[in-house]
């Protein structure tokens, strides 16, 4: 949008030649050339018209776009040059900010360079001796934490720190993205000394201020691109943690960038969320038609019909961009007025102290190097017990095993057995602490209430069929998933109540609707709905009154608000129409794939069953993976059964998987470990 808006205003510009104007936009369509293209011509043109109207500071700020162009395309000696022209152009014209911006942009360019610790620091203290003069306190904190940088690279760690303290004298909000690199350096020099108490607490400030930082940014999109921009330091963040093991940092690491807006919403005023109060329909509308027409579409709409090789080649590749520019418009769209309707966030301890008292959570973050990864975990016990964490290395077998599980093409080769080794090797991810709870001779007959809040590919991950102590977590605790501790938190203070009116979308192509629409019907209050979607989002309006939503249907694995169930032979129910409805507290999809979410840190989870919980849910029970329609029928019908009974979604699926396990001797995996509640725990022996 941004990019479309200055290619029109430099039309307008040009047809009046206002060259002021040409120079201005040229500049910051060059910004985003540099960024997105590594191309400096545009900027290269601002240059010299901002020269030839004698706009030095304008100049200097396009020698600086095109200086940033040259090192992201590897240029390295054009870069410097362009620094080196643009520090005489900003002496000549008195810009003190620019001169020791552009003194900064030259050492660090030659510590990438030519790795000059002697020149870079020449170069900084320059910088330095212009503090006094600066308008920018900003640019104060950047000195001389590149003070404190270059000190430690040099080993003076004295010196280091006290860069870094001065560099935290000139801290205010203002300058939060400055104060918090030298927290990282402060960060640095305390874990050379081998202080990690003290160091993690300056890598944490440093979290903390980036995520101030980041919220400040009012787009979804720009959010995430913050997070991803930051993520080594949120990871340093955490490995610290773990090395000193410091629990609640850990958690609150973990928590940043995820699901922030969907908890803020969640926990805020129920009337941001009401019945139709998202302001995008028109738009959704079209992006979601586009998405259905192209996903529903004869092969020949995909390859290009009799095109040449290379032709049908770039056309499938166009469409593919297309698609992929679609969903992150949609993606983009919910967030963006996720953030919109945000209430002010609470603290990890409100959260903590939201959910039920006898929960325990266990957090998750994976980085993968290569084939191997590492998994933190950071297990909260109820208050007032302090969080622990663990750094767990994974073999290259476990590696293996998580990815083959977060592939839907390839998990069916791990659940489609009644056991496989998978089980007991991943048990690793649940810690020694957690597990002593698990196993004592003190827990409770029921087990207890877990929730897990899986990241990356450890969503797909059917946790209930780990195996601790050569037992079933299955059998050792009540589990529930959620894409954050905030959102489990906010979605228990959901009041419970008794289930009397049900309604459901039952495909009659699938072989287990029987008995479900018979135990519904034995139970409750049933209205049924005929499987297109404007008529569910008018059963679901306001005014309903319904306890339980049902929809057993086909899945799909699209992410997003595309993500969709069919409902019957054509119609689709889109997680994007679901905004639209009033959902119930219990929200029950008998369909593949149906809880599958975007659950990359630093983006909305959004996805169907995040929807649901966003429009009135408490729980949402779903499926992980493909999975058989009898065994998922039968087992849906027993959790209706549960419902009826006064049990929460968690407690009542878990009763139905273990007696059908009970009943059935071993069946393979598939048939019911993908079946997961997702959303608020589910209160032990309700």
């Amino acid at each position: 949008m941004a990019r479309t808006l200055f290619e029109q205003a430099l039309a307008v510009y040009e047809a009046h030649g206002n060259l002021k104007g040409q120079a201005d936009t040229l500049a910051r369509l060059g910004s985003l050339d540099a960024q997105e293209k590594h191309d400096h011509g545009r900027a290269e043109r601002a240059a010299r018209i901002y020269a030839e109207i004698g706009d030095d500071k304008g100049r200097l700020f396009a020698l600086n776009i095109m200086s940033i162009a040259a090192k992201e395309r590897g240029d390295l000696i054009q870069a410097g040059e362009h620094l080196r022209e643009a520090l005489d152009v900003a002496r000549a014209c008195g810009d003190v900010d620019g001169e020791a911006g552009t003194l900064i942009g030259l050492a660090s360019h030659v510590m990438t360079t030519r790795r000059d610790v002697e020149l870079s620091e020449k170069y900084v203290l320059a910088a330095r001796d212009l503090i006094p003069r600066l308008v920018d306190p900003g640019m104060a904190i950047t000195i001389h934490s590149m003070l404190g940088s270059l000190a430690l690279s040099r080993g003076d760690v004295a010196a280091a720190e006290r860069s870094n303290r001065h560099a935290l004298d000139y801290h205010s909000e203002d300058w939060a993205g400055s104060s918090a690199a030298a927290h990282g350096a402060a960060a640095d020099g305390l874990t050379i000394q081998g202080r990690t108490d003290k160091a993690t607490r300056e890598a944490l400030e440093q979290v903390r201020l980036l995520e101030r930082e980041r919220r400040r940014l009012g787009n979804s999109r720009n959010q995430a691109r913050a997070y991803r921009k930051n993520r080594p330091v949120y990871r340093r963040a955490l490995d610290l943690a773990a090395t000193s093991g410091d629990g609640e940092a850990a958690l609150e690491v973990l928590e940043s960038g995820r699901a922030q807006a969907l908890t803020a919403v969640l926990g805020g005023d129920p009337q941001l969320i009401a019945h139709n109060a998202f302001d995008f329909d028109g738009e959704l509308d079209q992006l979601l038609r586009r998405i259905s027409t192209f996903e529903e579409s004869p092969d020949v709409f995909r390859t290009g019909g009799n095109l040449t090789p290379e032709a049908r080649s770039g056309w499938t590749a166009m469409m593919a961009t297309a698609l992929e520019e679609d969903h992150e418009r949609l993606a983009n769209l919910i967030g963006t007025e996720l953030l919109r309707k945000a209430a002010p966030p609470e603290t990890i301890a409100d959260h903590r102290a939201m959910l039920p008292s006898r929960t325990h959570t266990l957090a998750y973050d994976i980085e993968w190097q290569g084939s191997r990864a590492t998994v933190y975990a950071v297990w909260v016990p109820p208050l007032p017990a302090a969080p622990t964490v663990d750094r767990i290395n994974l073999t290259a077998e476990q590696s293996r095993w998580v990815r083959t599980l977060a592939d839907q093409d390839t998990a069916t080769t791990l659940l489609n057995h009644p056991s496989h080794g998978w089980q007991t090797g991943l048990s690793s991810l649940v810690p020694q602490g957690l597990r002593n709870i698990l196993t004592g001779s003190e827990r409770h007959q029921d087990g207890i209430d877990l929730v897990i809040v899986p990241t990356g590919e450890l969503w797909a991950i059917p946790f209930a069929a780990l195996h601790v102590a050569e037992t079933p977590l299955l059998d050792l605790a009540t589990l529930s998933l959620s894409p954050s501790l905030g959102v489990a938190a906010t979605a228990s203070t959901r009041r419970i109540r008794p289930v009397r009116r049900a309604l459901a979308v039952l495909d009659t192509r699938l072989r287990g609707t029987s008995a479900e629409r018979a135990t519904l019907k034995r139970h409750f209050r049933l209205r049924e709905v005929p499987p297109l979607a404007s008529d569910i989002v008018t059963a679901l309006g306001p005014r309903n009154k319904f306890d339980l939503g049902v929809v057993s249907a086909h899945g799909d694995n699209v992410r997003g608000l595309a993500h969709s169930l069919r409902i019957g032979k054509e119609a689709r129910l889109f997680a994007g129409v679901l905004l639209r409805c009033d959902v119930p507290l219990w929200w029950v999809m008998g369909a593949c794939w149906s809880g599958r979410v975007n659950n990359e840190p630093g983006q909305e989870p959004v996805g169907l069953p995040t929807v649901a919980l966003l429009r009135g849910a408490r729980a949402v029970v779903a499926a992980l993976h493909v999975v058989p329609d009898r065994a998922t029928g039968q087992i849906l019908a027993t959790t209706y059964r549960g419902l009826a009974e006064g049990k929460p979604a968690p407690a009542a699926l878990r009763a139905a998987q273990r007696e059908y396990l009970a009943n059935r001797g071993g069946p393979p995996l598939i048939h019911w470990a993908p079946l997961v509640s997702i959303g608020a725990p589910g209160a032990v022996g309700a």
